[in-house]
């Protein structure tokens, strides 16, 4: 059985980021976002991965919040330099197989936000569910 996606990596301490900047970039998420967690939970798949993205000031920045979703999350993830001067670098990957319940998804994509946070400050661009 997959493991359910809430548990793939460690929760943030309380206060781990100030709370206007998450509120502000989790609405941007649901706002900008394709998919939502209503919309991959009812789809009924016992699996799935979820794919993700976050914008980086830096490669360094990038290459330490990449470390600690591999580390942390078994996730595969690369960074990539920005295309054009105007571009940031950006921070992609995927989960492994997991679990997706709709408070799960919920918490899941408010850790990975504060994970952005407390890793050099990387703002998670969005995430989309793949199925197979």
């Amino acid at each position: 059985m997959a493991t359910p996606i809430e548990e793939t990596l460690p929760q943030p301490d309380q206060g781990a980021a100030p709370a206007d900047w998450v509120t502000e970039n989790l609405a941007e998420i649901e706002e900008m976002n394709a998919d939502s967690a209503e919309s991959v939970a009812e789809t009924g798949a016992d699996a799935v991965r979820i794919e993700f993205a976050f914008a980086a000031s830096t490669q360094e920045v990038g290459d330490e919040l990449a470390e600690y979703l591999e580390t942390e999350g078994d996730y595969e993830v690369e960074v990539r330099a920005p295309e054009t001067e105007t571009d940031e670098w950006m921070v992609s990957g995927t989960t492994p197989e997991v679990a997706v319940t709709r408070a799960g998804l919920d918490q899941w994509v408010r850790t990975m936000t504060i994970a952005g946070w407390v890793h050099g400050q990387c703002r998670l661009d969005g995430w989309s569910a793949l199925f197979d």
